[in-house]
């Protein structure tokens, strides 16, 4: 029986400390300190939204693990630190490695936000060693946070984010992800090894994507069971759908009617309708904060899509001399490519590809 394990995620923005030259006013510097406590907010607020959501989980992992994190200067770093709870093996590795799960959402959010504010992209180190931060004081101390460091500072070189080698070595923690990956990402790996030097690095838009993949999917099987089952077209049980995720109780009735008949909605089809969504309430009920939540996770990652294809396609030309600067720009701009690839099947991320990347 043990403890399960902590992890510690050190993330660095890309080129903020040439920005940082600049700072030479309280103006200036207020402006800088603002932009990073709103990276902190939104970080915070997704907390809220997870803990919300996960208070009627089966497995809660807010019932297992503290979240904090803090800015230093133009860095950031995250940790999840296990309570005193002891696990069996099996519930270690599952339960440890899922809340990795979590993060990763969470950087998504912070990395789209960087992106659309300031052009600008992170790279990091992940360790599992302790780290503890005191968020009123702004202050982290730590093995964790000094190996994540050296990750970030000695090794990741391009935009990206490695896990330590001492965890990517364990034949254990590895497995248990790939099962995670197969349970929530359609057997997609959240790790992968780079070629540029087999170094596992965070696949944080491979992931997402296979996890909006899969829910997708899975919202289309419901879909197609209802209209097989009361023979009502796609347009009406989409239109549906959007109205008893979107609106709120009280005005439901009302959007409804109006919703009837502007799609000239039969009678028969009304009874039918009736039918189902005294049927579908209580499943709306229990699943609506997910729905919400991969909603919300579908937005930010067209954001973060759009933004990345528009940074990448400007710096590749603005350093095409630079070899140094633009080595960075083609690793992220083959690294969007690839997984664009993968997912080649998903509608709306093909648009982003960069269609040529210079350079090379």
């Amino acid at each position: 029986m043990k403890k399960l394990m902590q992890w510690t995620y050190f993330l660095d923005i890309l080129g903020y400390g040439e920005e940082q030259k600049s700072i030479d006013t309280h103006e200036k510097a207020n402006t800088f300190i603002e932009f990073m406590k709103r990276n902190k907010f939104l970080i915070d607020k997704q907390e809220l939204f997870d803990k919300h959501a996960y208070k009627d989980k089966i497995v809660n992992i807010y019932d297992y693990y503290d979240f904090k994190s803090v800015f230093i200067s133009d860095s950031f770093v995250l940790t999840a630190i296990p309570k005193e709870t002891l696990f069996d093996e099996e519930d270690y590795y599952n339960l440890s490695t899922f809340v990795v799960m979590e993060l990763t959402f969470k950087i998504l959010i912070l990395l789209e936000h960087i992106l659309t504010e300031k052009g600008l992209l992170i790279r990091g180190g992940i360790s599992n060693k302790f780290t503890d931060i005191d968020e009123e004081s702004s202050l982290a101390v730590g093995q964790g946070l000094i190996e994540a460091y050296k990750l970030e500072s000695k090794f990741a070189e391009v935009p990206r984010i490695l896990l330590s080698e001492e965890i990517s070595s364990d034949v254990k923690i590895m497995g248990s992800f790939k099962e995670h990956s197969e349970k929530y990402g359609e057997n997609f790996s959240i790790f992968s090894k780079d070629r540029l030097d087999n170094l596992y690095y965070l696949d944080y838009l491979g992931y997402i994507l296979s996890f909006l993949h899969k829910s997708e999917n899975e919202r289309l099987d419901i879909q197609n069971i209802m209209e097989e089952k009361y023979a009502i077209t796609e347009d009406i049980i989409t239109g549906l759908n959007k109205l008893v995720i979107e609106e709120e109780a009280e005005k439901l009735p009302i959007k409804l009617a109006d919703f009837f008949i502007e799609n000239e909605v039969s009678d028969e089809d009304l009874i039918k309708i009736n039918k189902m969504l005294k049927e579908s309430s209580k499943i709306l009920t229990e699943i609506k904060d997910d729905i919400k939540n991969i909603q919300s996770i579908k937005y930010t990652t067209i954001n973060t899509l759009s933004k990345l294809q528009e940074v990448i396609s400007f710096n590749l030309e603005k350093y095409s001399t630079k070899k140094d600067i633009l080595n960075k720009y083609i690793w992220l701009g083959d690294y969007l490519n690839k997984t664009i690839d993968d997912f080649s099947d998903i509608e709306f991320i093909k648009q982003y590809k960069i269609i040529e990347i210079l350079g090379k």
